[in-house]
């Protein structure tokens, strides 16, 4: 690669990196809850949130059980392990070792101190625990959904738990699957219901026993299963994501996609809908939605009637950024439930940057209409025999109270090194007169060298080297008039072998004088694919309506009047 080469590539990484890590950021508002009721004795307890961080302490659930927890028994095998558990463990016997973790409380003398028998000091999201408590009672999870996931361990027992209705939802007793429809799935890791033991009894005393096929898989509860085969089973419906444990579209992407597949021998039937979080407002909801797969128009619910067995359902969701103040992150929550018994929710969220501040917008007009000339500056449009392209060039600046919108001829852009050494972060400025280029030599002393990489219209010439300054406000209507003086390079008569060249009037004046009229006119869809915008749409990409009036050509009240779509795609936010 040539040094022009190189220098180019290092500009584009610059200005593509706050994108990457944007896409890639999550949110901790996805907040769902699941309750968990605890008996006296042991309790075999499935957690499917991960707690917020302030709420992932074991002291701080023993505190919000209200003090009743005596130990807490995780689960947790390393990838290879030695020893294999044969039988359902008595909780009674268990012991520390590569497998199990345990938590106690502080004794009363050392409160702020962990119990020195401790092994582990945090709940962790989808994972099985053994709780001992000393009289009945309950404790609340509140946290980011997480998407079922078991790592079975083959000719062993496995503590494991799966995502399935309550006995209840919103007070109205709901259906629940059982034993018997997740022992004929073809993925289920045994099918023999004497191979699922839950733990039951009464006044403290409770054992491990074998499920019937008319029981309930209970949400919350986690069983001792012995997978006589390898598997990747998570329950009768599985839902997979393109990346990532959540639907998080960060201020870039526009779209996502669930894939649902149903892993039972029957025909399922599938709800999804869009709720929003536990600590969100309920319009956070509006800002997300489901694309019908037919019409594509979005909304906060779809249903598909029939999934045959081992098909496969792709569902798009989308976000509507105008509906997310600047600055800040709308979350959700997709909630999947069938007719037999399964639910799966999935965390959603997605941001919107701050506007504020100087950004520079490039990105094409194609004219694709054209009226005859005409003194009605609103004469009808006719269709172009071919689409033409024109460059756009803005520098936006906002600041609290007020905004300036410049369309600009040229633009350089150039990454500066850090002010503070090799250790800080690379600048981005823009200069709009390449006549200072020269006081932006290249960094010496150390491995960051000054970049430039020019941008140029040849739609407009505009003498001001700060641009020519636009009315209106932008992302909704901005409008400038231009004057091609004779002299100008885009003047059409400047050419000495036209009839009209230089012809001059009595007092001097160009009898050819132009004048232009243009508009930019953005709209809340992409003009181009108002179904499938691209990734960003109005937050780092918009468009709209390009229109312009066009006077002089012909005479000074003969107008033609263009029209087509634009696209600006902002660059990245301009240095001081």
């Amino acid at each position: 690669m040539n040094a022009y080469g190189q220098k180019y590539n290092a500009l584009f990484r610059m200005l593509v990196a706050g994108c990457v890590i944007l896409c890639v950021r999550t949110s901790s508002g996805q907040i769902t809850r699941q309750t968990i009721r605890l008996e006296a004795g042991w309790n075999a307890v499935y957690l499917e949130v991960q707690p917020e961080p302030s709420g992932c302490e074991c002291s701080r659930v023993y505190e919000e059980a209200g003090g009743i927890i005596e130990a807490i028994w995780m689960w947790d095998p390393p990838a290879a392990v030695a020893e294999r558990i044969a039988t359902p463990i008595d909780p009674s016997m268990l012991k520390v070792s590569k497998e199990w973790h345990v938590w106690f409380p502080p004794p009363d003398d050392s409160v702020g101190r962990a119990h020195p028998a401790s092994s582990f000091f945090s709940l962790q999201g989808g994972k099985a625990y053994l709780i001992k408590c000393e009289t009945t009672g309950s404790w609340t999870a509140e946290g980011r959904p997480f998407l079922p996931r078991i790592r079975w361990l083959r000719a062993a027992h496995n503590l494991a738990g799966f995502h399935v209705n309550g006995a209840y939802v919103d007070g109205q007793q709901s259906v629940q699957p059982t034993w018997g429809s997740f022992l004929s799935c073809p993925s289920f890791p045994t099918k023999d219901a004497n191979n699922v033991y839950e733990l039951i009894g009464g006044d403290g005393r409770r054992v491990w026993k074998p499920v019937h096929g008319s029981d309930p898989v209970e949400r919350g509860k986690a069983y001792w299963i012995y997978a006589t085969a390898g598997s990747s089973f998570v329950g009768p419906l599985e839902l997979s994501l393109e990346q990532g444990t959540g639907l998080d579209f960060g201020q870039i992407v526009n779209e996502l996609t669930v894939t649902l597949t149903n892993a039972s021998l029957d025909d399922q039937k599938i709800e999804l809908r869009l709720n929003p979080s536990v600590n969100q407002a309920e319009q956070a909801s509006w800002t997300f939605a489901l694309k019908h797969p037919v019409s594509g128009e979005p909304n906060a619910s779809h249903t598909i009637d029939r999934l045959p067995p081992g098909e496969s359902r792709s569902i798009t969701v989308f976000v509507d950024r105008s509906q997310i103040e600047q600055g800040q992150t709308d979350t959700a929550l997709l909630e999947t439930v069938t007719k037999q018994g399964s639910r799966i929710v999935v965390p959603v969220s997605a941001s919107r940057g701050k506007e504020e501040g100087t950004r520079l917008w490039v990105g094409t007009a194609v004219i694709n209409e054209v009226s005859r000339p005409s003194e009605d500056s609103r004469a009808m449009l006719l269709p172009t025999a071919s689409d033409f392209q024109l460059r756009l060039i803005l520098l936006v600046d906002k600041t609290p109270g007020a905004e300036s919108v410049r369309l600009l001829d040229e633009a350089i852009g150039l990454l500066l090194p850090p002010e503070d050494g090799a250790s800080g972060e690379q600048r981005f400025l823009v200069l709009t007169d390449g006549s200072m280029l020269a006081g932006f030599p290249g960094a010496t002393g150390n491995d960051y060298v000054t970049h430039g990489i020019r941008i140029t219209s040849a739609g407009f010439s505009i003498d001001d080297p700060d641009g020519m300054n636009m009315r209106g406000s932008f992302q909704s209507h901005v409008e400038c008039d231009l004057v091609v003086e004779p002299g100008d390079r885009l003047n059409p008569f400047l050419h000495r072998y036209h009839p009209d060249h230089g012809t001059k009037t009595d007092s001097g004046e160009s009898v050819h004088g132009i004048s232009r009229h243009l508009t930019l006119d953005f709209t809340p869809h992409d003009p181009f694919n108002p179904v499938r915008p691209p990734a960003g749409w109005d937050d780092r990409v918009v468009g709209g309506v390009y229109e312009e009036v066009i006077t002089g050509l012909a005479s000074s009240k003969i107008s033609i009047r263009i029209r087509g779509a634009f696209r600006l795609y902002r660059i990245w936010p301009v240095g001081e």
